[in-house]
């Protein structure tokens, strides 16, 4: 991270790669997760899901979107490590 708080490519890219790990097994992932992964405001997200571009399931006040579906809306390829 720069030192005002920007954050450089490789650490983008790091960010990525945690996030590709962590939903490897997961169904679903959170509308905060999928907008950090994008780099978009997670507004953008329920927006998405309201104008249905998106599925989503409302859990009490957060969105959770099927794994698949997300890598599927915004092409995102699955990473399998060994």
């Amino acid at each position: 991270m720069t030192p005002d708080g920007l954050i450089v490519d490789s650490e983008r890219e790091e960010q990525r790669a945690r996030f590709d790990l962590a939903t490897h097994r997961r169904a679903f992932v959170t509308s905060g997760q999928l907008a950090h992964y994008l780099d978009v405001d997670p507004r953008t997200i329920v927006r998405m899901i309201h104008q249905q571009s998106l599925p989503g399931v409302r859990v009490g006040r957060s969105w959770r979107i099927p794994t698949s579906a997300a890598r599927e809306a915004f092409h995102v390829e699955h990473k399998h490590t060994s």
